[in-house]
């Protein structure tokens, strides 16, 4: 059956400048070459990368890929994904549509905030860059950098960028952060234009972009402790909290609040057949109702009891069908008595989570249980990491919270503290696969099986393959980053996630 949910590439780049109010005049037309921008200000930019890359994390990366390989989600009817089979169109699209709008226009905003000496917009535009390049990367391993996004005749028409090794980009993007921390620093509002109407996660508010940025070099420095732990630790053991999220009035997230609204949330209601909870997290989360077990408070906000029995129920990832396989008790799957994801994702208004504070306090206990960073009071962090993840979606009923960290969740009964860290931080990322892949693919953590009808040897994929069209367009380069790391396909692994 042919799926009904291909847009052309035009109608989807309308939609987002629908989503995001409009994005000023001078966007009329957005199919123009990518590596010569319309000549606007600077400031209009900034919505329309923020709407754009959030949708295409949320919904082409996450929804229809990496929350099944991490398995939050589970598809319930068509099951390639879910099966580690991707479409080489969905790869494409995953590379081209950060690469041509949101990080050449980053970079747009960097060089016009350097010619009016804009330090807000220069901080704003490398930071964007940098998270933006990094989430490439985590998939993709090696990717173009330092020739990248100079395509354009004044840059020079270079087209063919080489493939930057991901050892070495890593610390170039913390030196880019630490240069958008620097200008961000000297930001003069009376110098600079308004730009709060135009940036969708923290209305201009230069203190927010700079938590974003320590938080996301928390982040990034993490992701390398396993292949640099001395490094790592030095530079973590010299961070400050107070320079980072520390509420979740500081998460980084997209919310659209016009007619159009959240098109992930669009989506998974116009194909409400095709994705539901999966077994391995409704089965973590569900508990046996006893003190020592009790249902996680946050079950009933990811997902929506069955119409059939009013329970949780997930499915297996990678079936062939839901009559493929049965249940513990013997039972078919059907779409009736299986959970479909709950209203907090299905709205209008759904936030497009970027960074949360939740993950940032976990990084924190990560650090702390590791090194004695922060202080050292890991139990403390994770605890206030479950709250904050609690809280980030109105969950107001703090007992229930209490029951689950005196319970499942104890950090004083769990024999492996760490595992426990990492585990409830998997939860809390829910539908945010990017970083729950990433993180599983670090530390091994949760302890994962491969899916049930999976095509790829038993094993779940570590990485993105690369896009067949670099093949056509950048061939030596591309050749020559394979020949780097060894094995690209999905069993290859990234630098970082390298034993």
């Amino acid at each position: 059956m042919k799926r009904k949910y291909n847009l052309s590439l035009k109608y989807l780049l309308g939609t987002l400048l629908l989503l995001c109010m409009s994005c000023e005049e001078g966007f009329e037309d957005l199919s123009k070459n990518p590596n010569q921008p319309l000549d606007v200000e600077a400031k209009n930019l900034i919505s329309s990368i923020e709407a754009s890359m959030a949708y295409e994390i949320s919904y082409r990366a996450n929804t229809q890929i990496l929350n099944l390989w991490v398995q939050h989600m589970a598809a319930s009817q068509y099951p390639e994904e879910d099966q580690y089979v991707l479409r080489d169109g969905d790869i494409n699209n995953i590379w081209n549509m950060i690469y041509n709008t949101p990080l050449n226009d980053a970079q747009v905003i960097v060089d016009k905030g350097t010619e009016l000496q804009n330090n807000q917009l220069i901080g704003i535009g490398k930071v964007l860059k940098v998270f933006l390049f990094s989430y490439l990367s985590d998939l993709f391993g090696d990717i173009p950098f330092s020739e990248a996004l100079q395509g354009s005749p004044e840059k020079g028409d270079l087209l063919t960028p080489k493939y930057d090794d991901q050892s070495t980009l890593y610390p170039q993007l913390i030196t880019e952060l630490d240069e958008a921390l620097a200008s961000l620093d000297q930001f003069n509002p009376d110098l600079s234009s308004n730009i709060n109407g135009e940036d969708l996660m923290f209305g201009g508010d230069v203190g927010l972009w700079k938590r974003f940025a320590n938080s996301l070099k928390l982040r990034l420095w993490m992701r390398l402790s396993e292949k640099d732990e001395n490094a790592a630790k030095a530079a973590i053991m010299a961070m400050d909290v107070s320079d980072m999220m520390e509420d979740n009035l500081h998460t980084a997230k997209v919310v659209f609040l016009n007619n159009n609204g959240n098109a992930t949330a669009a989506h998974l209601t116009g194909r409400d057949q095709d994705f539901r909870l999966s077994k391995t997290l409704a089965d973590y989360m569900i508990g046996n109702g006893t003190r020592a077990n009790p249902e996680d408070p946050r079950l009933p906000v990811y997902a929506t009891p069955t119409p059939d029995n009013n329970d949780y129920v997930g499915i297996p990832n990678g079936m062939k069908g839901l009559n493929s396989v049965k249940d513990d008790d013997g039972s078919s799957f059907t779409f009736k008595n299986t959970s479909q994801l709950g209203q907090a994702f299905l709205q209008r208004d759904s936030p497009m989570w970027i960074m949360t504070y939740a993950e940032v306090l976990f990084l924190q206990a990560e650090a702390a249980q590791r090194w004695g960073a922060f202080g050292g009071d890991a139990k403390a962090l994770y605890e206030k990491a479950v709250m904050a993840s609690a809280s980030q979606y109105n969950i107001t009923d703090m007992a229930k919270v209490a029951d689950l960290l005196n319970g499942t969740a104890s950090y004083d009964d769990a024999a492996d503290k760490l595992a426990l860290i990492m585990t409830q931080k998997w939860v809390a990322l829910f539908t945010q696969g990017n970083e729950a892949f990433a993180d599983w693919r670090r530390t091994g953590l949760p302890a994962l099986s491969p899916s049930v009808d999976n095509l790829n040897e038993d094993k779940i994929p570590r990485r993105l393959p690369y896009p067949t069209e670099e093949f056509s367009v950048n061939k030596s380069n591309i050749d020559a980053a394979i020949a780097n790391q060894g094995e690209a396909g999905y069993n290859g692994r990234v630098w970082w996630d390298q034993p």
